[in-house]
Order: structure tokens, then C-alpha cells, then sequence
């Protein structure tokens, strides 16, 4: 992923904006998930078409997701499915309240997959906001990129 300050600087310039753009070998962007609602299917709009589904490069095997900051004072976590609801994976939390859990991995589950957003614990009370990094990896660890489709 990206370090720590530059994370942090990068979130600064982000909040608040719904954006999507693609550094240090992942795709960073910015999403709400809308106060009474439990989660928000973050839309992909990477590369020149935008899209509700995010489609991993040739060779993915893994995807790997983190919480870069977030104004949310309850737990987040993030999900990615497929067609076939048995193929789906959770990255787990990746927002504690307080503040980003380490990246997460979790195996392609193939196809285009759509990725969600949600608070665990009940509807947001507030609007929550989160910028987050996403990214696609093939077996050594190398970073395929995403595009989007649909």
C-alpha cells in the first residue's frame, strides 16, 4: 500500500470528495455510507468507464482492501461477492472506530465482483465517510490492476 503519512496526507486531500484514482500500484478512492443506511456499494469509476462492478486484471488471485481514515466512530467492514452467493469473501473489519486495521486479503472469488461497504453493528447514525485503498494481486504479489464494467 502507500505509507502512513503519505496515506494520511493523500486522505486530507480526498475528504469529502467522491473520487477514484489509482496510486502506488492500487486504486484509492472516497465513499459515504448515507446516515440510516447499513452499507454502500462502493462503484467503481477508475479508468475512462465507470461502473457498478470492479473486474480484477489477467492473473488476479488475491484482492486486498484497507480503510485509510475515516470519520466513522463505529466498526466498518468490507466485502466483495460474485453471482454465486457461496463465492463471495469478507475482508472482515477494516475500520475499528477509532482507527484503520492492517490491509486485508482475501481470494479472488472470479467473475466482477461488486464491493460493499457496511457498518456491522446497525445503520450508520451519520453520514460516514471513508477513503480506502483497493487493489488486485496475482500470486507473487504483484499488483494486475482493476478496471471497471456494468
Amino acid at each position: 500500500m502507500i505509507g502512513s503519512t503519505r496515506s494520511r496526507r493523500l486522505g486530507a486531500v480526498l475528504a469529502g470528495a467522491a473520487l477514484v484514482v489509482t496510486v502506488a500500484g492500487c486504486t484509492v478512492g472516497t465513499s459515504a455510507v448515507p446516515a440510516g443506511r447499513q452499507f454502500d456499494l462502493i462503484e467503481c469509476t477508475a479508468g475512462p468507464t465507470p461502473g457498478t462492478y470492479w473486474r480484477p486484471g489477467p492473473g488476479a488471485r488475491h484482492l486486498r482492501f484497507q480503510v485509510l481514515s475515516s470519520d466513522a466512530t463505529q466498526q466498518l467492514e468490507a466485502l466483495v461477492f460474485s453471482v454465486s452467493p457461496d463465492q463471495g469473501a469478507s475482508f472482515g473489519t477494516v475500520w475499528d472506530g477509532t482507527r484503520s486495521t492492517v490491509p486485508k486479503t482475501v481470494a479472488y472469488p472470479g467473475n466482477d465482483i461488486p464491493l460493499v461497504l457496511w457498518a456491522p453493528n446497525g445503520p450508520a447514525a451519520q453520514t460516514v465517510n471513508a477513503t480506502w485503498a483497493f487493489a488486485a494481486l496475482d500470486a507473487d504479489g504483484k499488483d494486475v490492476g482493476l478496471t471497471c464494467v456494468g
